[in-house]
């Protein structure tokens, strides 16, 4: 079967499971940075005056990689499923017809942990927690101790933070979400930063920002000195270690393509290890005993094995989460990572440290324990450029009823919940990386 055929197969099979259920499903993918926003925007995108039950697989909704969401929207009964991955793994999923593993359609019928939301005119909708009932498999538990199911399907829509043609998969051409008096596709503008692991060692605050040149040896080497930054020949044997995501990511994508390395580059990014030697995740707690370039890894979501350091964390939120541990005494060392700032604020409130772009920051860094004020009217202006634009694209064949709803939530973001509107840029940029010109 080509790839035409597995996507009209794929997409059949969809259409017969949404009409099993008399209702309109839409099943999105994509952006790990932009979840927090697409959550949300789809739980606003409800008629007023109905309720929602929404399921999700994190106790907080905006944290949610997946969610499920059953109300009346446009006065049709609407289940809206999202997965997301990352943004250039949404591309690939929704123009190769890859099957993702969605919350089944019926799950709100089945007994688990829903949280009923009123969708009140007057007020923003609140966004539910979901508290710690969690299911062993990631999915939210049922009164009974077993997950819901799931159902392997093709999205039909994806988020993304990148243009469609700086990523390996522009074939078919997706189309762009329509949203009234605004071009069609972008939704809203990504902020990045860089961060570092915290330490009290001599010297280490001279880490404090990155450039173009400093980018590129430190992902093209794996590893710099310290010195590169202080200029201290002492700093010489300290060691920077560059860390990061997949290339499943659109956050890897576009501060790549922004430091000139290269959207799709070869790079060689470390693995922290915590305390325990085995371990590999942030759930366990303690110090950077040591590292190791990143192991290799397949990357299920584009089919692909990665070696070398190549490779890198599959998540944003498991990337920030360690950037907020120190280097063990015996051990000194930095790690340097790039983020979104949704991730970022909670590793720089643990005690990770904010790094300058270009000289420029984004934010001063706060006390311990406190939120990053972020000035986005620096990205706005056009003095900070580590930014990209957010994208809904969407199959061109998918139907009426599909693309309503998709362009609903799109409109949605772009005039409300996105980090920051695209009608308050006074800058623009044509692609990933490129040049940031006024438009004034």
């Amino acid at each position: 079967m080509n790839r035409a055929q597995k996507l009209l197969a794929n997409l059949a099979f969809l259409g017969a499971a949404s009409s099993a259920f008399s209702a309109t499903v839409i099943h999105i993918t994509g952006s790990t940075a932009y979840r927090s926003q697409t959550n949300t925007a789809i739980l606003k995108s409800f008629d007023n005056g109905t309720t929602v039950k929404v399921g999700s697989t994190n106790a907080a909704l905006g944290s949610s990689a997946v969610s499920y969401f059953h109300g009346t929207m446009g006065g049709v009964d609407t289940i809206i499923e999202t997965k997301f991955t990352g943004s250039v793994g949404g591309i690939k999923a929704v123009t190769s017809g890859a099957l993702l593993e969605f919350l089944a359609d019926d799950t709100d019928t089945r007994g688990g942990n829903f949280s009923t939301v009123n969708i009140v005119a007057s007020s923003s909708p609140t966004v539910p927690s979901f508290g710690s009932t969690v299911g062993a498999n990631g999915l939210c538990q049922t009164p009974g101790g077993t997950n819901p199911s799931v159902n392997s399907v093709a999205a039909e829509v994806t988020m993304s933070d990148t243009f469609q043609d700086a990523t390996q998969y522009r074939s078919p051409t997706l189309t762009g979400a329509v949203i009234p008096g605004a071009p069609p596709a972008k939704v809203g503008v990504v902020p990045f930063v860089w961060i570092r692991t915290p330490s009290a060692a001599a010297n280490v605050s001279a880490l404090n920002n990155m450039n173009p040149t400093l980018a590129n040896l430190l992902y093209g080497n794996g590893t710099l000195p310290l010195a590169m930054w202080s200029g201290l020949a002492s700093d010489e044997s300290y060691l920077v270690y560059g860390a990061g995501r997949d290339p499943d990511s659109g956050t890897r994508l576009s501060t790549f393509a922004e430091s000139g390395r290269g959207a799709n580059s070869t790079v060689r990014q470390y693995h922290p290890l915590t305390e325990d030697t085995t371990a590999t995740s942030i759930s366990q707690a303690g110090s950077i005993n040591s590292v190791e370039v990143f192991p290799t890894t397949t990357v299920a979501n584009l089919g692909q094995t990665f070696i070398n350091g190549n490779a890198g964390e599959s998540s944003g939120g498991t990337l920030a989460g360690y950037m907020a541990k120190g280097f063990a005494t015996a051990n000194p060392g930095a790690l340097v990572a790039y983020s979104g700032t949704g991730d970022a604020s909670g590793a720089i409130q643990k005690g990770a440290q904010i790094l300058a772009w270009n000289g420029v920051s984004l934010a001063t860094q706060p006390a311990l324990g406190t939120t990053p004020a972020f000035d986005f009217n620096l990205i706005r202006n056009g003095k900070y450029t580590f930014w990209s634009y957010e994208h809904m694209l969407y199959l061109s064949g998918i139907s009426a009823d599909k693309k309503t709803v998709a362009n609903k939530i799109a409109t949605q973001i772009y005039t409300t919940d996105a980090q920051i509107l695209i009608s308050s840029m006074r800058v623009d940029r044509a692609g990933d990386g490129a040049q940031v010109t006024p438009v004034y």
